[in-house]
């Protein structure tokens, strides 16, 4: 009886037209409902008895009531800033409500009232009201789109991961209100919640380059200790790179000196995503093709190759590698140059240079017989630009090490098309007097295929006339080969 007494006093010293709003808000008619919305931006009642009575709306026991109070608060903001302010900060509590569905409510009145909000200067842009607060250097007070996204940055460090959740989600549609609370959004990447870090990747990405404050220390965080956040970590800088690839590349590079090989991993597997934005940093990408951990050079080598042709002016720093005594370096430094050879002539004629024979002072050859191989394989994946070395292609058949010989065979059957123009070459060494040298050529025709061209003749003749066992073997071989490719006729 008290309890209901006390109501009935409290609701006489409401205004009538409050009364009547409160009446038409929780009417379960659709039509009543907008009627008394309609009427808020111009009801001649006090601001803190207007927002007093539409938040008590969001505890109300029907759902529908408490959408109509989100819809309220935002009609506020269309007229009555100090009013829709008011309720904001009586909402805020409400975001840890006893019942979920209030909580979620409250949320919803925050992106309401920003989204109602006349247009209203950021922060930084907003001047003083008068010539006293200029004096004082008094900037505007916020008004209620500011206040919405103030108060959800107040829930993101709050215990409960959903609460957490749904500000990052909430200030993911502010826009330039929620710019000075990205950096704290990517420290959240280390939230030990993923559903967090999820909505802190999608916030960095969705807020464009209102997220510029967060980059570095989302950069920072895929130095983080746990694999888990170094992954949401890695989603956030492409989500960032999206808006801000430059930026999101310099937070990145740090990452590349990690003592832990881990980090360095991570690091190295965003720049790959990052593309052609990784190219300034070809030196430290190109240096990594040495590293001593395991599965660095090969990351690095892929970076490299995503980062385009714009690298290839750090080539001395990736020759280093393929001139190392370590053959898992030499290896990392052959996959970035065979994915760059296509891609840049530079590539291809700094390989063709390996197959020259180069002498010191001494009499010593500067290049062994790896180098050559690992030359002749980056060469085989140039296409169009190892055209013009195709001569020196040829003349490692010459060669007394079979290891030589087989990298060019298998070099001219990747080429393809591409080697065509060097049959003739090929073919013209069917005649040799060394019989490895005849008998490589005969496997290099047959390897080229329907490439071969007019050559298969050539090579039925020599056939004929061979004695050599091994090397009419071959020649026998490579026959079946130009048949099955259609450059020679069955009876052949």
């Amino acid at each position: 009886m008290a309890a209901a007494a006390a109501a009935a006093k409290a609701a006489a010293t409401k205004p009538l037209q409050l009364q009547l709003l409160e009446k038409q808000l929780k009417s379960y008619d659709p039509g009543v409902r907008s009627q008394g919305l309609g009427t808020i931006p111009v009801l001649p009642v006090p601001v803190d008895l207007l927002s007093k009575s539409i938040v008590e709306l969001l505890e109300h026991e029907n759902l529908y009531v408490k959408q109509t109070a989100v819809e309220a608060i935002g009609r506020a903001a269309t007229a009555k800033n100090t009013s829709c302010i008011l309720a904001l900060d009586r909402v805020g509590p409400l975001v840890k409500h006893g019942q979920p569905e209030v909580g979620r409510q409250a949320f919803a009145a925050l992106l309401r009232a920003k989204e109602l909000a006349p247009e209203e200067l950021i922060p930084e842009q907003r001047h003083p009201a008068s010539l006293d607060d200029q004096r004082q250097k008094k900037p505007l007070p916020p008004g209620p789109a500011e206040t919405a996204a103030i108060k959800a940055a107040e829930w993101l460090q709050d215990d409960d991961p959903r609460t957490r959740r749904q500000a990052v989600e909430l200030l993911t549609q502010m826009g330039p209100f929620a710019a000075p609370y990205c950096e704290g959004m990517a420290a959240m990447l280390a939230d030990r919640d993923i559903h967090v870090r999820l909505a802190v990747v999608n916030a960095l990405g969705y807020l464009g380059v209102e997220a510029k404050g967060g980059i570095a220390k989302a950069g920072e965080q895929l130095g983080h200790a746990d694999a888990a956040v170094r992954r949401s970590a890695a989603k956030a800088m492409v989500a960032i790179a999206a808006h801000s690839g430059e930026e999101a590349a310099a937070a990145v590079c740090p990452q590349l000196s990690s003592p832990d090989p881990a980090v360095r991993i991570s690091a190295l597997e965003v720049m790959s995503s990052l593309g052609p934005l990784a190219a300034p940093y070809g030196s430290s990408l190109a240096k990594l093709l040495a590293d001593r951990s395991p599965r660095v050079p090969e990351a690095a080598a892929r970076a490299l190759i995503s980062a385009g042709p714009k690298v290839v002016k750090y080539l001395k720093h990736i020759k280093v590698s393929l001139l190392s005594e370590n053959p898992k370096h030499r290896a990392a430094a052959e996959l970035a140059m065979r994915g760059l050879s296509s891609q840049s002539a530079h590539v291809a004629a700094f390989a063709s240079s390996l197959l020259r024979d180069h002498a010191t002072e001494d009499g010593s050859v500067v290049y062994q017989a790896h180098h050559r191989v690992h030359a002749l394989r980056v060469l085989a994946s140039a296409q169009e630009n190892a055209v013009p070395y195709l001569n020196d292609v040829v003349n490692e058949l010459d060669r007394r090490d079979w290891a030589l010989r087989r990298a060019a065979m298998e070099t001219f059957e990747e080429l393809g098309v591409h080697a065509r123009k060097a049959a003739r070459e090929v073919a013209k060494r069917l005649s040799s007097h060394d019989k490895d040298i005849r008998r490589a050529a005969a496997e290099t025709l047959g390897r080229m295929g329907s490439h071969a061209t007019v050559y298969g003749q050539q090579l039925v003749g020599a056939l004929r006339l061979e004695s050599d066992k091994h090397v009419r073997d071959a020649c026998e071989d490579a026959v079946v080969r130009l048949k099955e490719a259609g450059v020679l006729d069955d009876d052949a």
